[in-house]
C-alpha cells in the first residue's frame, strides 16, 4: 500500500492510502468527533479498541465521553507506529495466534467490558485482516468466559480452600532449579506409549506429576520428584489419595482442594498467583510462596512455572483431544471411583463415551498453548495414533525420540534444604490475621467482585436502577453466607 501524509484544508494532519483519503481532508478532528458521538454502547466500557484508526485524532473525543476507559487500538499500518505513544496500548496486527494471546492479556472482566469499534475507512481496506481480528476476538471472549464461569463456581470454594491451607499447612519448602530436563505428566492415553521410558531413564529427569497423572505412575513404582496440583473441586481431591501415604512434595495453590492430612505432613511449595483474595491473604500474612500464573488448565500453570527451573521441558500424555474409549490413562481415581455406580443401565460405556462429545474447553486450552512464545525447548511427547493437533512453539516428537534425547546427567536435588515450619504461635497468629484481613475487606466492592464476579458485572449492565438494586442484594447475600463459612471454619481449627 501506498502511504502519503499530507495536511487537511484546516492544516490538521491527514494521509492517504493508495490515493483515498483515511481521514477527512477537510477537517480529521471535526470527522473524529462525529464518530465519537455517533457511538452507542450497550453498557459503559472498561476498555475501547479501534481497529485501526489512522492517527490519534478520536482519542481526546473518546476520553471526554468514556473518561474511565482504556483506549487501545489495533495497529495494521506499520507506517503510523510513531503515532503509538498517544494510546494507552497497541496490539499489533501479526498472526490470528498472536492476536488471541494478546487479547487473552487483558484480565477477563475488562475483556468482558471490552468494546471493539472500526475506524470507517479501515473496513474497506482491510476486510481480511478486519475478519481475523474478529475471530480472535471472540474466541478470546469464550475463553474470558470460560475462566470467568470457572471463578464463579470456584471463587467461593477457592477462599475456603485457601483458609484450610493457611491454617493446616506445615512445612513450607522452595523449589530448586535443575540442570535435568523435566518431564511434566499429564493423564491423557498417550502417556502409556512412555511409562517404560519415564521408569528406564527416573534418574535422569525431573518428573513433575500433574496430579490426574499420579495414581498411573505409582502404579508403574514411577515416585515422581513432585506433584502439581492447582485444581480447586472435590472430585480433584480424589486424585491426591496416593498423597496421604506417600511423602511426595506437592506443588500446589492456596485455592487448591488438598487433604487435611497431606498438608500437615508432606513437604509443600506454596503457588501463589498475581491476583484473587489468596494473593491478597499471602500478602497480608506476610507468607512464603513461589509465583505462578493463573490457568484453565493445571498443564498450563505448570508449563508457566517450570520455563523458570529448566532449560527443557518435555509433556507425557498432554492429547488435548478426545479419543475413543478412556480418556485418561488407566488407573484413574475419578474413573475408580465413577466405576462403583455402573449398572447394566447406565453402562461403563455408555459413561465413556459421553465424555467423547466435550471438546470446547479442550479446544481453548489448545489454543492457549499455540499462542505461546517460548524461549526454552518444551515438546510434546505423543505418538501417530494419539496426534490430533499440534501446538504451535511445542514441538511433536516421538516416544522413541523422547527416549533417545535423554542423557545421563547426575541428579540434582528437588527442594531447598531448608524448610519453614508453621508452629502452633504461628498458627495462633495467621488465625488472627486471617480474621482481620475478612474484617478489613468483606463489605468493599473489590472482596464482591473477585468472590463473585458473573453477578458484578450483571450489576454493572443493569438496564435500570430498580434491577440494579435487586442484583446488588442478591450479591450481598451470598457473600453474607460465605463470611460465615469462614469465620466457622476458623474457630474449628
Amino acid at each position: 500500500m501506498n502511504i502519503e501524509f499530507i495536511k487537511a484544508k484546516n492544516g490538521e494532519d491527514s494521509f492517504t492510502v493508495d490515493s483515498i483519503f483515511f481521514h477527512s481532508s477537510y477537517a480529521p478532528k471535526k470527522e473524529a468527533e462525529r464518530f465519537v458521538q455517533g457511538i452507542d454502547f450497550s453498557f459503559n466500557p472498561k476498555v475501547i479498541i479501534l481497529i485501526e484508526p489512522g492517527l490519534s485524532h478520536t482519542k481526546e473525543f473518546l476520553k471526554q465521553r468514556f473518561p474511565d476507559a482504556k483506549i487501545g487500538i489495533i495497529r495494521i499500518l506499520k507506517e503510523l507506529k510513531k503515532d503509538d505513544n498517544a494510546w494507552d496500548f497497541v496490539i499489533d496486527y501479526t498472526t490470528t495466534d498472536e492476536l488471541y494471546n494478546a487479547f487473552t492479556k487483558i484480565i477477563e472482566e475488562e475483556l468482558l467490558n471490552t468494546q471493539v469499534l472500526c475506524w470507517p475507512v479501515s473496513e474497506k481496506l482491510f476486510f481480511d485482516e478486519i475478519k481475523n481480528i474478529w475471530q480472535s476476538f471472540k474466541q478470546s471472549l469464550e475463553y474470558a468466559k470460560t475462566i470467568l464461569i470457572t471463578r464463579q463456581y470456584f471463587e467461593k470454594k477457592w477462599i475456603i480452600n485457601s483458609v484450610n491451607f493457611f491454617i493446616n499447612a506445615k512445612n513450607l519448602y522452595s523449589l530448586n532449579k535443575t540442570k535435568l530436563p523435566v518431564v511434566i505428566t499429564a493423564s491423557g492415553p498417550s502417556l502409556k506409549n512412555t511409562l517404560h521410558i519415564l521408569k528406564e531413564k527416573r534418574d535422569y529427569i525431573f518428573i513433575a506429576a500433574l496430579s490426574s497423572s499420579l495414581s498411573v505412575l505409582l502404579k508403574q513404582n514411577i515416585i515422581p520428584d513432585v506433584c502439581v496440583s492447582t485444581d480447586g473441586g472435590f472430585w480433584a481431591t480424589k486424585h491426591l489419595k496416593k498423597l496421604c501415604t506417600k511423602n511426595i512434595p506437592l506443588l500446589m495453590s492456596a485455592e487448591a482442594n488438598v487433604y487435611k492430612k497431606v498438608l500437615e505432613k508432606n513437604p509443600i511449595v506454596p503457588l501463589n498467583y498475581d491476583d484473587g483474595i489468596s494473593n491478597k491473604l499471602f500478602e497480608y500474612l506476610n507468607y512464603y510462596s513461589v509465583k505462578a500464573k493463573r490457568n484453565g488448565t493445571v498443564s498450563g500453570t505448570a508449563l508457566d512455572l517450570f520455563k523458570n527451573y529448566t532449560d527443557t521441558i518435555y509433556f507425557c500424555g498432554l492429547d488435548l483431544a478426545v479419543t475413543k474409549g478412556y480418556s485418561h490413562t488407566q488407573p484413574n481415581e475419578l474413573e475408580i471411583e465413577n466405576s462403583c455406580f455402573d449398572t447394566r443401565i447406565n453402562t461403563k460405556e455408555k459413561r465413556i463415551s459421553q465424555g467423547q462429545f466435550n471438546t470446547s474447553s479442550l479446544k481453548i486450552y489448545e489454543d492457549w498453548f499455540k499462542a505461546q512464545s517460548l524461549q526454552q525447548k518444551v515438546y510434546r511427547v505423543i505418538d501417530k495414533e494419539y496426534k490430533n493437533n499440534t501446538l504451535g512453539q511445542i514441538k511433536d516428537i516421538s516416544s522413541s525420540d523422547f527416549e533417545n534425547q535423554i542423557k545421563k546427567e547426575k541428579k540434582d536435588v528437588a527442594l531447598t534444604s531448608e524448610k519453614i515450619t508453621i508452629g502452633a504461635e504461628d498458627l495462633k497468629t495467621i488465625k488472627q490475621k486471617i480474621l482481620d484481613f475478612i474484617n478489613k475487606n468483606a463489605d468493599i466492592d473489590e472482596w464482591k467482585k473477585q468472590l463473585f464476579p458473573l453477578d458484578f458485572i450483571l450489576t454493572m449492565h443493569a438496564k435500570n436502577d430498580e434491577e440494579r438494586k435487586l442484583l446488588i442484594e442478591k450479591l450481598n447475600t451470598k457473600n453474607d453466607k460465605i463470611i460465615k463459612k469462614i469465620k466457622a471454619l476458623i474457630d474449628a481449627r
